[in-house]
């Protein structure tokens, strides 16, 4: 009986111990974020919310990583992590947090790609907002008094990287039909491929737009290219004096050629693999005008155009949820298929 007591003692102990020198030096996995939006306030200019400093400490060694300390009772679940890739912002939310602690520890480590910074102070909480010189994939990981942020281009971390242009945006409404607008047809579509190849970890989507904004074509090309893509597929509808007419149309830069798989390659998969999913017809593929941004990539490019608006039928077909979504599969689909022939 002695014995048996005193052996369970020590075993408690033993636990005990081990417990408490895992729970001090524990490391979590705070966020593995690809672009992903998840709603946070876009800015203090936007939001009204007050600003404050972020003192910086950085290192001359370029190890890809920086280290944010965090308050004493900051746990893995007080702590957000966004990439808005968009505005070239990483966007840290923690919950519980003052904006005087970080006017006085400093963030360390290689920041010499954060070309601004500052704090956000909302109700419960602040926000950290770093302003990058590029766009960037992150991997945040916390103990107990810090979080540290590693950061890497996308290219070096997917082997395929994939930009979707829906067309349009802002004032560029694109054709209309009964107040629904070629802009709105195509950030729909364009909205469903991220959660689509999600479980394809070696490939990464990327969208020129994920709301209703103005965009030029210069700042649409400097996306592709900075994203380090290999892939550009825009996003259309298509229109006609004739109303009979209906089906999906690949378009591509005839005057540019990528040997192996290029630009019409791109097109044709991208017309045979949406009309199969779609159950629909292929009107098939056309060269694009010398004006369009095909004409202005050095990687492979096309559009796809899901259907006519001036086609009745048609027209209402995309005005379906369930209908956009076998689309948008068919894209997915396609870009399967690029990265299969492109390896």
């Amino acid at each position: 009986m002695i014995f048996t007591a005193v052996f369970w003692m020590v075993l408690s102990i033993i636990c005990l111990s081990l417990m408490y020198y895992v729970a001090s030096n524990k490391t979590i996995v705070i966020a593995d974020t690809k672009g992903e939006s998840i709603g946070l306030a876009a800015d203090g200019a936007e939001t009204g919310n007050p600003e404050s400093s972020i003192v910086l400490n950085g290192t001359e060694e370029a190890t890809g990583e920086f280290t944010i300390p965090l308050q004493k009772g900051i746990k893995a679940e007080n702590v957000v992590a966004e990439n808005n890739y968009i505005k070239r912002e990483l966007r840290i939310y923690i919950e519980g947090a003052s904006a005087g602690f970080y006017a006085e520890r400093a963030v360390s480590g290689d920041i010499g790609t954060v070309a601004q910074c500052h704090c956000e102070i909302i109700k419960d909480g602040v926000i950290l907002v770093f302003e990058m010189d590029g766009i960037y994939e992150y991997h945040t990981t916390m103990n107990d008094d810090a979080m540290s942020v590693s950061f890497e281009r996308p290219a070096d971390v997917y082997g395929l990287v994939v930009v979707i242009d829906p067309m349009g945006g802002g004032t560029e409404t694109g054709n209309v039909l009964r107040g629904y607008a070629e802009k709105t047809l195509a950030l729909q579509i364009a909205e469903k491929l991220p959660d689509m190849l999600s479980s394809y970890g070696d490939i990464c989507v990327f969208l020129t737009r994920t709301e209703d904004t103005l965009l030029s074509t210069e700042e649409r090309l400097a996306f592709a290219y900075e994203c380090g893509a290999d892939l550009y597929i825009r996003i259309g509808v298509s229109s006609d004096s004739d109303e009979s007419l209906y089906g999906i149309m690949g378009i591509y830069n005839e005057e540019y050629f990528i040997p192996e798989f290029g630009n019409v390659e791109l097109a044709d998969a991208l017309t045979r693999r949406v009309t199969i999913a779609a159950g629909n017809r292929a009107v098939g593929l056309v060269p694009s005008d010398e004006d369009s941004i095909l004409s202005m990539l050095t990687i492979p490019a096309a559009q796809i155009n899901v259907g006519y608006f001036t086609n009745e039928r048609e027209a209402a077909l995309l005005s379906r949820d369930d209908y956009r979504e076998k689309l948008a599969q068919g894209i997915a689909d396609a870009i399967i298929e690029a990265g299969g022939k492109m390896q």
